[in-house]
């Protein structure tokens, strides 16, 4: 595979007579796409103090989770560039919805369902972005079918939304959020192997195991820190 592209198997799933597209490889290409994805992530941020930094992290887990897969390095940088904008659809939830303390109606929660496709539309008007958007359509997708929007299973679901998957069930466990408290890293982990096979794709769940988790606890830490300091 040439350096400058790569298969659509890997984006949407693992169709054989998927095209070959083009990923950006100018460095004032890259530039501006960096400086417009976190002026929109710190617009996320604005509306929800308890995720300030879950998407960086989640970045930082889903690079770590593609680099042990093996996979090559400009897919690696393509994961967790769409691993910072997975969120973003959560623009168009009410504030009052993202910051409940209590358990969500079921009229609330389909509010949140609804956050994968407007994070698509959003992402599919940035044309260097355009690789990302399944990840960002499907990273709520269960392994045995049961998630949303789109009720895939198993490998019908894109490799980068099911690395996705991964880090944002774990990072969203081990931080603190608005109805919970951030669990201690043994019960994530727990949990994690508890939910392989059912909610996540065993493959990445296993690599996770593999990484070394020291730099994305010190991000963590970083964040307790702060919301305790608040």
């Amino acid at each position: 595979m040439d350096m400058s592209t790569m298969h659509l198997r890997l984006v949407r799933g693992d169709v054989p007579d998927s095209p070959n597209i083009e990923f950006p490889v100018d460095p004032a290409q890259k530039l501006l796409l960096t400086s417009v994805l976190q002026a929109l992530m710190l617009s996320l941020d604005a509306k929800d103090a308890y995720t300030r930094g879950h998407s960086d992290r989640v970045s930082h887990l889903a690079r770590l989770l593609a680099t042990e897969l093996q996979l090559p390095r400009e897919e690696i940088e393509l994961v967790a560039t769409a691993a910072l904008v997975h969120d973003l659809g959560k623009i168009g939830v009410p504030e009052s919805v993202l910051k409940k303390p209590a358990r969500l109606t079921d009229e609330e929660f389909a509010q949140i369902k609804l956050h994968p496709d407007i994070g698509r539309k959003i992402v599919q008007e940035i044309p260097m972005m355009f690789q990302a958007m399944p990840s960002v359509l499907h990273h709520h997708e269960r392994w045995d079918g049961s998630g949303y929007p789109r009720g895939l299973k198993g490998e019908q679901i894109p490799l980068f939304a099911r690395i996705l998957s991964v880090a944002d069930a774990m990072d969203a466990m081990a931080s603190p959020r608005c109805y919970k408290k951030a669990f201690e890293m043994d019960h994530v982990l727990s949990e994690m192997e508890r939910c392989k096979g059912t909610q996540f794709c065993p493959e990445v769940v296993e690599a996770l195991y593999r990484v070394d988790l020291s730099e994305y606890c010190g991000l963590l830490e970083g964040h307790l820190a702060g919301k305790d300091a608040a």
